[in-house]
């Protein structure tokens, strides 16, 4: 089956700053963009497809067939998912978001599941900075990634494309780029950068991936001035001419 045809007791606080959903659904809602044929725009709108549906699915109660659609979305572009810590009940707008008590059921109806331990690790990247629970959601994101990576290293037929797992983007190198941005929220950029490489060294156009570690480098200072104006060339070549970070990169 193709992407395409997917269609605790003591939650985190997080005050909205007197923003209502319809604020944050106002503010979320997808921009018009010109026409283009940039790949990265084609996944990105994918990626909200499948995280509305699968939202819409999970309120339904289908929480089976909502998991790996969230789980993917997330994988594809973790800017599809709107995430909210707490949603109040009868709220009009709650279909568009996924909040805290949503994820945590969706987790634990099967915690083994590849779909749950994505939904973990996106817990910790959205929870992470969180004063009280942060840590141990990191901690949990990162025990996460260290399952997935073993699962395909002990059956690599996980990550191809071809047997349709997660719609295909349960692969090493994005959970080495999931596990880098962990990295970076702990503020170990050396330990990011490591797994970046490593990232690369599996897929060397794993453009993402090259982009964050020359930004790290350039702004720790990690690697010389040559060495990075080298690595952004790479990627300006690599991105598509529509790419919104070309005049970053330039």
């Amino acid at each position: 089956m193709s992407r395409e045809k997917w269609f605790k007791d003591a939650a985190p606080q997080k005050k909205l700053n007197g923003e209502t959903l319809k604020d944050l659904f106002d503010s979320n809602t997808r921009t018009t963009l010109k026409p283009t044929d940039d790949p990265d725009v084609a996944l990105w709108e994918e990626a909200i497809e499948l995280f509305e549906n699968g939202t819409r699915l999970a309120r339904l109660g289908d929480l089976a067939a909502a998991s790996p659609q969230i789980a993917c979305a997330y994988l594809l572009d973790g800017r599809s998912i709107k995430f909210i810590v707490i949603c109040k009940e009868g709220d009009r707008y709650k279909n568009q978001f996924i909040d805290y008590e949503l994820v945590t059921k969706l987790i634990q109806r099967d915690v083994n599941s590849f779909a749950s331990m994505v939904l973990v690790i996106m817990l910790g990247h959205f929870l992470g900075t969180n004063s009280v629970y942060g840590q141990a959601m990191i901690g949990q994101a990162f025990q996460a990634i260290e399952g997935l990576l073993e699962a395909i290293d002990q059956n690599p037929g996980i990550e191809k494309k071809e047997n349709h797992i997660l719609g295909g983007c349960l692969t090493r190198p994005i959970l080495l780029y999931q596990r880098s941005s962990l990295h970076m929220a702990m503020g170990n950029l050396k330990k990011a950068t490591k797994d970046l490489t490593k990232a690369l060294a599996i897929d060397e156009h794993f453009t993402s991936a090259r982009e964050a570690r020359a930004s790290v480098w350039a702004s720790s200072h990690l690697k010389d001035r040559k060495t990075v104006h080298n690595e952004f060339n790479r990627v300006i070549k690599e991105v598509h001419p529509d790419n919104r970070g070309n005049e970053v990169y330039y």
